[in-house]
């Protein structure tokens, strides 16, 4: 079940990964820091969905609270990478 899960994660990792490339968005990052990019907004998203469990569905505010957390944290992954120099790390 685990390598499953672990499967699955490299995989959404890898096409958000290659939907970058072909967008050419993230032009400035090597493929290694995309790469780790990647696997950090999935991971994220992945310890995002552990806090929904948690939560009612019905509880409106705790699903947005989740939400709004969950954006702030993928604004920051983002943000950074945008600024990330591949050639100096």
């Amino acid at each position: 079940m685990q390598e499953g899960i672990r499967s699955e994660m490299r995989f959404f990792a890898s096409e958000l990964a290659n939907d970058l490339r072909r967008l050419r968005l993230v032009e400035h990052l090597s493929d290694a820091d995309l790469d780790l990019t990647c696997d950090l907004v999935v991971r994220t998203v992945a310890f995002s969905l552990t806090d929904l469990l948690s939560v009612s569905e019905d509880d409106d505010y705790q699903v947005g609270q989740v939400r709004k957390r969950t954006t702030r944290f993928l604004q920051m992954v983002f943000v950074g990478a945008a600024h990330w120099n591949s050639s100096s790390a």
